[in-house]
């Protein structure tokens, strides 16, 4: 089960909770509950998204970095 999976059941299940709740102050509670849980999941799933989207290249390079990799990489081939 991912994260965004669990966020959407505990939405779910306090929508339930409030929903059977006969106080007033107890429903409000439960929503509020609600909207954070759906916030988690909306924020959990645009993670995802962004994960399936830019694969982790791993860390960046210096410009010096690449600059010397070329250089190392080109003068490797000539040598005998």
């Amino acid at each position: 089960m991912t994260s965004t999976e669990l966020f959407r059941q505990r939405a779910a299940e306090c929508r339930r909770l409030g929903a059977a709740a006969r106080n007033t102050n107890d429903k409000k509670f439960w929503l509020g509950l609600v909207e954070r849980w759906q916030a988690l999941e909306s924020r959990s799933q645009a993670l995802e998204n962004r994960s399936v989207r830019k694969p982790d290249r791993g860390k960046p390079r210096s410009l010096f970095e690449t600059v010397a990799r070329r250089h190392i990489n080109t003068d490797s081939s000539r040598v005998p």
